[in-house]
């Protein structure tokens, strides 16, 4: 259930828009984000970057005005603190079905991961999402939207607030500026969304977009780490409506990938230590890294380690050599290519 209330303030007629989202079947349109999220735990502090192109697809157009859309990361690169990691690109790909006033009422992903139980993105594609009012709206205009819990989709209670702030062009093309909070009232971590959207008023699709994000969870959802995004994104090419793209929304070339990572480029200027595991370490600005390379042939098969004291305690109760532990493990490959 939504429920949206009445518009506050009010602008003459001429400036006024009604903003709904259209679309053609067929039509594509990339998008570009990038995005910096911060955390601290156990006295650690941690910063994670992400920034990936997405190809969206028109899939359907219902009679009821909503609209099927696929979403496919094309590229990504991910960075922990800096250093890039291994991407996650070729299990990102969603289907959601939106309202003509632009709420999410369906999201399936391609391949669910079956422990997430905090139902993160569509938490987040929930609150970063503006729900347009059912009246035209123009600059100094503002409405709120009250969203029920929806069990399906894993979403709590919450409030958005929306305002326009601007009747503008973007890049050639017509937009509605809107502000929009985003609070959720349930669940033990809230999410805070705040922050602009440039909505095209031809189609009501996202041509950019400025925001911060608040408690947002990582890990389980017992144990999860609260951290706070800040990001932008912003649309490439293409439009959801055949012929509403503006001038620079015509290149519908594919980004060009950056080149594939081997082995050997990630390990460059590391020191290799050959072994049953071959391990590659170094050191820099007084951080260590450590890769361990597993070997196809080595999945799937149990092996033990047996880890034993480095240093001794002053008290001589423990030396160096000393037995700590045996474990019994084995690496499996999981259906995100991660082991």
């Amino acid at each position: 259930m939504l429920v949206v209330a009445s518009l506050a303030a009010a602008s003459p007629a001429q400036d006024k828009v009604k903003l709904a989202m259209k679309g053609t079947v067929g039509e594509t349109f990339r998008r570009r984000s990038e995005i910096a999220v911060k955390l601290e735990a156990e006295g650690q502090k941690v910063t994670l970057e992400q920034e990936e192109i997405v190809l969206v697809t028109v899939k359907e157009v219902k009679a009821d005005g909503s609209l099927v859309l696929t979403h496919k990361v094309e590229s990504e690169t991910r960075k922990v603190n800096g250093e890039k990691i291994p991407s996650e690109s070729d299990s990102d790909e969603y289907t959601a079905t939106q309202t003509a006033l632009g709420k999410l009422s369906s999201y399936e992903e391609k391949k669910p991961d079956a422990d997430d139980k905090t139902h993160l993105n569509e938490r987040l594609f929930v609150a970063g999402t503006v729900v347009f009012s059912a009246n035209p709206v123009g600059k100094g205009d503002s409405w709120k939207v009250d969203f029920q819990a929806d069990p399906k989709l894993g979403v709590p209670k919450a409030t958005g607030e929306y305002k326009v702030e601007a009747i503008e062009d973007v890049d050639g093309i017509r937009c509605a500026k809107i502000k929009l909070e985003y609070r959720e009232l349930e669940g033990k971590a809230k999410l805070e969304y705040s922050g602009s959207t440039w909505i095209e008023v031809a189609s009501g699709d996202e041509v950019k977009s400025k925001f911060e994000i608040r408690n947002v969870e990582f890990g389980p959802e017992d144990s999860a780490i609260l951290g706070t995004a800040t990001g932008n994104s912003g649309r490439v090419s293409g439009s959801p409506l055949k012929g509403a793209q503006g001038a620079k929304a015509n290149d519908t070339a594919a980004p060009k990938k950056e080149d594939e990572d081997t082995i050997d480029k990630k390990v460059k200027d590391f020191d290799k230590m050959p072994g049953l595991f071959t391990v590659y370490k170094r050191t820099k600005d007084n951080r260590q890294q450590v890769y361990l390379e597993v070997k196809e042939d080595q999945l799937d098969k149990l092996f033990m380690l047996q880890a034993t004291a480095a240093t001794g305690s002053g008290d001589g109760r423990i030396v160096a050599g000393d037995p700590v532990s045996d474990t019994v493990f084995s690496f499996k490959k999981m259906p995100t290519d991660k082991l």
